[in-house]
This record gives C-alpha cells, sequence and structure tokens, in this order.
C-alpha cells in the first residue's frame, strides 16, 4: 500500500571518535598533520599552543567533513611571525554531524626544530 514506517533504531549510535591520528611529532619546515573520524563531523577545531607559555599560536577551524580533518603549520603564528623552537600542544576537537553524543578530542605534542 506504498506506506512507510519509521520506527526507532534497535542500537545505540556509536559515538564521534578519532580512529588514526597521523600528526609528526617533529617539526622542521612545514608540519602536515591529519585525523580520521569515525563518522562525519559538523564541525572541527586544530589548536595550537606553546607549552612552556599556555600561548595559543595558531587555531585552524572547518565546516562538516565526511571522514578526515587536515591541517598544515608553516611554523608562523596567527600574526605570521616564526614561533620559536620548542615543544607545542596541539587539540582537535570534532563535532558529530548526527548530534549523538560528545564532541570527540585527541591530543599530542610536536617539537619545532627550527
Amino acid at each position: 500500500d506504498d506506506t512507510v514506517h519509521v520506527t526507532a533504531p534497535q542500537h545505540e549510535v556509536s559515538a564521534l571518535r578519532v580512529a588514526r591520528t597521523a600528526a609528526p611529532r617533529t617539526a622542521a619546515g612545514e608540519w602536515a598533520a591529519a585525523w580520521w573520524l569515525s563518522k562525519p563531523a559538523a564541525s572541527w577545531q586544530v589548536t595550537l599552543t606553546r607549552r612552556a607559555t599556555g600561548e595559543v599560536v595558531r587555531t585552524w577551524t572547518g565546516e562538516g567533513t565526511l571522514s578526515a580533518v587536515r591541517v598544515t603549520w608553516d611554523g608562523t603564528s596567527e600574526s605570521g611571525t616564526p614561533v620559536a623552537a620548542g615543544g607545542y600542544a596541539w587539540r582537535l576537537t570534532a563535532t558529530p554531524a548526527d548530534g549523538t553524543g560528545a564532541d570527540a578530542t585527541a591530543s599530542g605534542v610536536v617539537k619545532v626544530t627550527d
């Protein structure tokens, strides 16, 4: 009779998570990082903070992505000046596109050598 019936899912919807990370631990020149997600994200943000001072030196943001987040960094701050050599912490936060569950996060460090 061409009737459509919509029912609640019989299983729990999985949370958004970072399934794989490829973020080098050292950077001399350009740093290229990628994070693969378990399902689509509505938005994402990657923040890079100088560990010695807690100062945020770069922030990247993006709209929805189906599977991966990628950023490249040329070793400069938001203002375009080269950052000092030393340790930096990165943090990825991604919001699930389906609105189910908490944001996915991942974090790590990168050492700038020149």
